[in-house]
């Protein structure tokens, strides 16, 4: 009867060990996995976040952070006992991204459903820089307003007021920095260190002027409106641009007289 007894609370004693074992635990990001990634999404199976052949781009930051796909992801955990994946899992879409090797080095990103399925694919990844700033995982910032693109603005609206009347607002869009000019249909805009145009008189598609100190220069050579003797003067644009749908499109030219 002892030895029965004996044999069913080592039984109890190991069914605890195992369901202990079993639950999700906290996990802590490796220091050598801080970073940034830009990776490519192999798609498995329809319904994940991204699509096939995609880049991403994902943050692993200060306090246990993924940033990726627009998100900031905290809170990690080993899933029934697994240490070799740290997960974790947006509740407001239930998909989980689990990145290995945690008892070794990076391996790879598995994006799936909660406790791994659906499977949905994998991220092959490698870091590109040591940097942790995390912005919600977006591969998109906000671009900065130099003083150099207000001038050019400002040049524009004082020295072609006809084309850029003033009175027009700063703003932002992806990677552009762009003032919209209501009245003549036109924007004028700001993207990679380059100016660019695109409407009224400029037509429906992206015209590169050139770099920021080079339209600079061109403005500072034409007259304010209103300061002094009436001058003759004839601006001529022209150049090639690209789109995400056109490369390399030579633009012929407009020209502007005064």
């Amino acid at each position: 009867m002892v030895h029965r007894l004996h044999v069913l609370l080592g039984l109890v004693a190991l069914l605890f060990a195992t369901s202990a074992s079993a639950q999700n635990t906290a996990a802590t990001v490796p220091d050598s996995f801080l970073g940034t990634y830009t990776a490519t999404y192999e798609l498995i199976n329809n319904g994940g976040p991204f699509s096939q052949g995609e880049e991403v781009t994902f943050v692993l930051g200060a306090n246990n952070t993924l940033c990726i796909n627009g998100l900031t992801l905290t809170d990690p955990v080993h899933i029934n006992g697994n240490i070799i994946e740290g997960v974790w899992t947006d509740s407001s879409t239930n998909v989980s991204y689990a990145i290995s090797n945690f008892t070794s080095t990076f391996n790879e990103v598995n994006i799936s459903g909660p406790n791994f399925s659906p499977f949905y694919g994998q991220l092959s990844a490698s870091k590109t820089s040591d940097s942790t700033s995390c912005s919600g995982g977006s591969t998109t910032t906000t671009p900065e307003i130099t003083a150099e693109m207000t001038t050019i603005f400002e040049l524009a609206e004082s020295r072609l007021g006809q084309l850029f009347p003033a009175g027009a607002v700063t703003q932002t869009l992806d990677q552009y920095v762009y003032r919209y000019y209501q009245s003549t249909g036109i924007y004028l805009a700001f993207a990679d260190g380059n100016v660019l145009l695109l409407g009224g008189e400029f037509g429906d598609a992206i015209v590169n002027v050139g770099t920021i100190s080079f339209v600079t220069s061109e403005l500072q050579k034409l007259p304010a409106v209103g300061g002094g003797s009436v001058e003759t003067w004839n601006l001529n644009i022209s150049g090639s641009f690209n789109t995400p749908f056109i490369q390399n499109l030579t633009f012929g030219g407009i020209n502007v007289a005064g």
